[in-house]
C-alpha cells in the first residue's frame, strides 16, 4: 500500500459508534476523530464536522486493508465479510469471517478471491442478515 492508502477509523467506546480518524497525537496519546459518525457521513450530504479528542484507551483503532468490497466500500479490520466463491459444477460456496491481522501482520487474503467480497457488518455494530 502507498502512504496515502493508510486510512483508519475507530470504534468510539463513549458513543458506541464508528467514526473517521482525523489525526493522532503520539505525545499525549490522544486521537482526533470526526464528530459525525461514519453511518451518517457515508450517506452523503453536507455536514459540519468538528474534531473530537479521545484518549487511545477510549477507542478501538481499525486500519483499512487496502481492499474494497463489491460495492466499492473499504474493508477495515473488524469488518464482517461474506466471500462468494464459484466452485465450478459443484456450485457456489460462501465463507464469512471477521477481518483481522494474522500472526504475520497480513490478513490471509492469499487463498481468497478478492473480487467477490461483501461487507455484511462489523464486530461492533453486528452483522446484517
Amino acid at each position: 500500500m502507498r502512504v496515502e492508502d493508510y486510512k483508519f477509523r475507530v470504534w468510539d467506546k463513549k458513543t458506541s459508534e464508528i467514526r473517521g480518524v482525523m489525526g493522532f497525537d503520539y505525545e499525549t496519546r490522544t486521537i482526533r476523530i470526526s464528530s459525525v459518525p461514519d453511518r451518517v457521513f457515508s450517506r452523503g450530504g453536507l455536514h459540519t464536522i468538528h474534531a473530537l479528542s479521545r484518549e487511545l484507551d477510549d477507542v478501538v483503532v481499525m486500519q483499512y486493508t487496502g481492499i474494497d468490497d463489491i460495492h466499492g466500500r473499504g474493508i477495515y479490520e473488524g469488518d464482517a465479510i461474506n466471500i462468494t466463491t464459484d466452485t465450478g459444477p459443484a456450485g457456489v460456496s460462501f465463507r464469512q469471517f471477521i477481518v483481522k491481522r494474522d500472526k504475520f501482520g497480513g490478513y490471509g487474503w492469499s487463498d481468497l478471491s478478492l473480487n467477490n467480497i461483501e461487507i455484511i457488518g462489523n464486530l461492533y455494530e453486528g452483522v446484517r442478515e
